[in-house]
């Protein structure tokens, strides 16, 4: 609500101090305060600044259709409520205030995760490639979260797709490290409960000499150098072949 200062709601917010006001008196007749309450047959408003620390938060307006109304004594205890109730008031707009920074932050984090989410099945698309192979490029660090969510997506697929061998491509992959050598294992381990078999493509001279180094075992995952390579044995399990023809 917009206050004129000269008003004397906006002179108790200026000057930081209760004002008691006589309604017949000749010095008040033209402010809208004192006209507004003479039709409602008040003689005595009285003005009350809520203080909350140094600044005014709003103003406790009292009105009496006697004479004289407010004392020292009224006006020193309605000062006293007014301090209270400023207490509550900016207790009630602090929590107002976090709440919705509560619900902006909500807001923030479902954002945060749908974008994750995304960005999760991005990296590991599933790619059909041949009746029954199935190829799941891996683009980014596989952590444990991220784990969980790939073994989900590997063993959904393979259902849906009937899929016998899938190839699992990590030239993308951050690091192939012992946390992440493990996850693949898992995966494996888990896809081959459904019959399937999987591939493991991709690995770099430099992360195979790291596991070597490591002492990382893979089991019994089939490895092959690059995804053709990959393919070629894939579809070889899936009964396929490929069949080149002459320039």
């Amino acid at each position: 609500m917009l206050i004129e200062e000269e008003s004397l709601i906006g002179r108790a917010i200026r000057s930081s101090s209760s004002l008691v006001i006589d309604v017949a008196s000749s010095e008040h007749q033209h402010l809208p305060e004192v006209v507004a309450a003479r039709a409602k047959g008040a003689r005595t408003l009285a003005f009350v600044p809520l203080r909350s620390q140094d600044a005014v938060v709003g103003v406790l307006l009292l009105s009496s259709e006697r004479a004289h109304a407010c004392s020292v004594s009224d006006l020193a205890l309605l000062e006293r409520v007014a301090a209270v109730a400023a207490v509550v008031l900016e207790n009630a707009r602090l929590l107002s205030r976090i709440k919705d920074r509560t619900r902006e932050l909500e807001a923030l984090n479902r954002r945060q995760e749908a974008l994750l989410d995304t960005i999760a099945e991005l990296s590991s698309p599933v790619v059909p490639i041949a009746r029954g192979v199935l190829v799941m490029p891996i683009v980014g660090a596989l952590d444990v979260q991220r784990s969980g969510r790939f073994i989900e997506a590997l063993l959904q697929e393979i259902s849906e797709h009937k899929a016998r061998v899938v190839i699992i491509d990590v030239t993308g992959m951050a690091v192939v490290d012992a946390s992440a050598a493990n996850h693949l294992v898992q995966a494996a381990r888990a896809a081959a409960l459904l019959g399937t078999e999987v591939v493991l493509v991709g690995i770099a001279p430099q992360a195979a000499r790291l596991m070597v180094e490591q002492g990382l075992d893979l089991g019994d995952i089939v490895t092959r150098s690059t995804l053709e390579l990959g393919f070629v044995y894939a579809l070889g399990k899936a009964g396929g072949r490929i069949v080149y023809r002459r320039a």
